[in-house]
């Protein structure tokens, strides 16, 4: 542990607590008022933290600064991605954390609100799901590109590899990989049988018209509900696809997950028979479940070298708090503006 690891390890808390947001993704049905009320208080920690890590001083704002032509007239404009980078990061912040959020704001996609007794709960936008996955998958993406911009600059010009932390950070790429399409098949499957929904709604009401739903003339799409939530879901199918097209670190295991998914598609656009004995709800029910064997084997290999890591740091900065108590200089802060977005 060094000042730089301490560095990237402050752009990786950002890249995790976006990941964090994969939460509020899906629905939960709590077992008891102990569990909504964790689920509430966690929400808020996060809050707080994710504004932590954007703040002043921060690596994140370091390198956001470094790399806008406000704050360093050596950038060009049209290479100004510093002050793009923030402006997501603190909309990001706003939309789902609720930090200096405002009466104009745009609608959040989580909030914290007085349930019907009057307690606190976090409410989440469903209609807004979908901008959730959008924001997810681009920032994780940039966030992640700039820590390969840093690895990269500081073991080729600094000559300091950070194994450890390269190590850690390709297990947190493997297993956010995973539960980014976990969440997004369960709400592909949802949005499918929606559509499916829909649709038989549409052909009923155009045959109660009189209309025949066999002549090319009927289009389903005419239907505004139909058209809306086929909309829906090629934006779910886009995330998905931008999630596994810019993987960083893949595996064998990893891209065969990937072909099973893509595999599993083919039952939606009716090129793939439903197996023989089993139902749409059985094909749904098993898409869902494609990730999880790998979403379980990636999670145990990131979780340990997390807690250690994160471990170390806290150490390492208790030892630096204790040397400015005793009036010594700590050491220097990494300085870098090396780093890309996507």
């Amino acid at each position: 542990m060094n000042d730089n690891t301490r560095f990237l390890m402050g752009i990786y808390q950002v890249a995790l607590l976006i990941e964090n947001s994969l939460d509020y993704s899906v629905m939960i049905n709590f077992k008891d008022e102990t569990e909504r009320k964790a689920y509430e208080e966690r929400y808020e920690v996060r809050g707080r933290v994710f504004d932590h890590f954007l703040a002043e001083g921060s690596p994140m704002d370091y390198f956001c600064k470094r790399n806008s032509r406000k704050y360093n007239p050596e950038v060009a404009e049209e290479n100004d991605k510093g002050t793009k980078i923030m402006s997501q990061l603190q909309e990001f912040s706003t939309d789902v954390y609720g930090n200096n959020r405002k009466e104009d704001s745009n609608t959040p996609v989580v909030s914290i609100i007085k349930n019907a007794v009057g307690e606190k709960e976090v409410h989440v936008e469903s209609s807004r799901i979908n901008h959730l996955f959008d924001m997810i998958v681009g920032l994780n993406q940039t966030v992640s590109e700039t820590i390969v911009g840093h690895l990269n600059y500081f073991e080729k010009d600094l000559k300091d590899p950070q194994e450890d932390f390269r190590k850690l950070f390709e297990a947190y790429d493997q297993y956010y990989r995973a539960n980014y399409m976990t969440a997004v098949c369960i709400n592909i499957a949802n949005k499918f049988d929606e559509y499916n929904r829909a649709a038989r709604a549409a052909i009923d009401t155009a045959r109660q018209n009189g209309v025949d739903v066999n002549s090319p003339e009927f289009k389903l799409e005419n239907d505004p509900t139909v058209y809306f939530v086929r909309s829906e879901l090629q934006q779910l199918l886009g995330y998905a696809d931008f999630c596994m097209k810019h993987t960083i670190y893949l595996d064998d295991e990893l891209k065969q997950t990937y072909a099973n998914y893509t595999d599993s598609l083919n039952y939606f656009n009716g090129t793939k028979a439903i197996p023989e004995g089993k139902t749409l709800v059985d094909v749904l029910n098993e898409f869902c479940m494609t990730f999880n064997k790998y979403l379980v084997e990636s999670t145990k290999k990131w979780q340990p070298l997390h807690e250690k890591m994160y471990n170390e740091l806290v150490e390492y900065e208790n030892a630096m708090r204790e040397q400015m108590a005793k009036g010594e200089a700590p050491a220097a802060e990494a300085e870098s503006d090396k780093g890309s977005e996507k």
